[in-house]
């Protein structure tokens, strides 16, 4: 008998492990599971066989042999081991364990309708789950630009947004970025049918001029890399009074830098929802002067290196 509770043991604590980690109970229930299953696997087991000492005659006839012949055996001197222990578990374990699954899959099925989420008819009568295919999700709208900012802003002060949200491909394309040469696009896009398109226009060449609701601006490039950033400067001086564009701070050493675009109402709204230094900790505005914004850029990357953001 020794070794049939060994073995007992063994299978229930095997069993136990695969369930806890595999099981999506919450809170109490799977330690309560993990309890119940043990006396129902025991019960299991003695109801298994007894089924086999009443409906397996023929087995236990072959079984009373074989014990016979042990006993002649062990009148000639030979002492073979009790194989009636094992016989009786290789019989009676595989039903246990069917029982136990279905015990298993009655406790899912409790904490699947708790949940809210649909029980087959089947796992409710007979305790078994019916396969059903999940219908596939709709396409999640694009975040707006005002959404991004709220999820920046709700991030720690000691977490840089940068790779938590900015280079995220989802919100990418929500900035305005230095780096391309397609600032102006990149606003009408953003603008869609909301506001009236800039225009941009190159004379002779080299001159390029910026034009919104009747009013045009130079942009005075320089003819190097900083003219991305002159240019995004210019634009934010066109549509400040419908769309005031904002520098990423979180961008700062990097080699692309970024702005968002809102209108003046919303980042008021944000004000309003996260406070003032909570918006210009992450946002800082353009300066109307252009070496004002130059000089604030060269500033920034000191205030950015004071702070000690944890996923940097």
């Amino acid at each position: 008998m020794g070794i049939l509770v060994v073995a007992m043991l063994c299978v229930y604590a095997i069993g136990t492990l695969v369930f806890w980690r595999n099981i999506a109970f919450t809170g109490p229930r799977k330690v309560v599971f993990c309890l119940t299953i043990l006396p129902l696997f025991f019960v299991a087991l003695i109801l298994d066989v007894w089924l086999v000492d009443t409906f397996a005659p023929h087995l236990l006839t072959l079984l009373a042999d074989a014990q016979a012949s042990d006993a002649r055996l062990a009148q000639a001197g030979i002492h073979q081991p009790d194989t009636a222990p094992v016989v009786g578990l290789v019989i009676s374990t595989p039903i246990a364990l069917i029982i136990s699954y279905c015990w298993f899959v009655l406790w899912r099925g409790r904490e699947r309708k708790q949940a809210g989420m649909p029980v087959s008819k089947n796992a409710q009568g007979t305790a078994s789950l019916k396969h059903r295919e999940t219908p596939p999700s709709p396409p999640m709208p694009e975040p707006s630009p005002i959404d991004i900012a709220r999820t920046i802003l709700a991030i720690p002060e000691n977490r840089s947004s940068w790779e938590d949200v900015i280079m995220l491909e989802a919100y990418s394309e929500r900035f305005i970025w230095d780096a391309y040469g397609d600032e102006v696009e990149r606003w009408n896009a953003l603008a869609g049918a909301r506001l009236q398109h800039v225009k941009r226009e190159v004379v002779n060449g080299e001159d390029v001029f910026l034009s919104y609701k009747g009013r045009t601006l130079q942009e005075p490039l320089v003819g190097g890399r900083e003219d991305n950033i002159i240019a995004i400067h210019t634009l934010n001086r066109l549509v400040n009074a419908d769309s005031d564009i904002r520098y990423c701070v979180d961008s700062t050493g990097n080699s692309d830098a970024a702005f968002l675009a809102l209108s003046p109402g919303d980042w008021r709204a944000l004000e309003e929802e996260f406070g003032v230094q909570a918006v210009a900790y992450r946002f800082m505005p353009v300066p109307d002067d252009l070496p004002a914004l130059q000089k604030a850029l060269d500033s920034m990357e000191q205030v950015v290196l004071g702070r000690t953001y944890v996923n940097q």
